[in-house]
């Protein structure tokens, strides 16, 4: 291995440890936590927590995927399964969860049938949750806009 790729495999490693998630942090997130939800779920439920990052990739990131691990652990309303990869958003992937959970996702470009996948999932009564940049995801998408804040999108139509 030259010189360059060690450089760049340490920079990576300082900045993954710098968004790390303390075992003290850990430990806070489980005392907030509640013990049970606050309305148990009529049958098991699971939850696709998807964190890709294709523009700026937050520091909240790692923070967030740990809080939806414990709330799911604590509650036992759901589980998670986590995810970067894009070819999760297939009709047939899609179908084993109740809700998915974009985690301060940036710049994704889906294909049109991924968005497909993706529409059909929301329209057929399952489950969507962005967690603050998962509404830059769109900017060509309107439907997907709107689905994720449609005031938002109104506000920029009135300016």
């Amino acid at each position: 291995m030259n010189r360059i790729h060690k450089n760049i495999i340490t920079a990576l490693l300082l900045a993954a440890s710098a968004f790390a998630v303390t075992d003290e942090e850990i430990e806070k997130m489980r005392s907030a936590m509640p013990d049970k939800p606050v309305v148990s779920p009529e049958h098991p439920r699971r939850m696709l927590v998807f964190s890709l990052c294709k523009g700026y990739p937050h520091s909240s990131v790692p923070y967030w995927a740990k809080v939806l691990d414990v709330m799911a652990e604590k509650t036992g309303a759901f589980t998670v399964e986590h995810s970067i990869d894009m070819a999760v958003f297939t009709a047939e992937s899609l179908s084993r969860f109740d809700a998915i959970c974009l985690n301060n996702t940036t710049a994704l470009k889906f294909t049109d049938d991924q968005k497909k996948a993706l529409m059909d999932f929301i329209k057929g009564g399952k489950g969507i949750v962005g967690i603050h940049a998962a509404t830059d995801n769109f900017p060509d998408w309107p439907e997907a806009q709107e689905m994720m804040d449609s005031s938002r999108q109104e506000s920029a139509r009135i300016k």
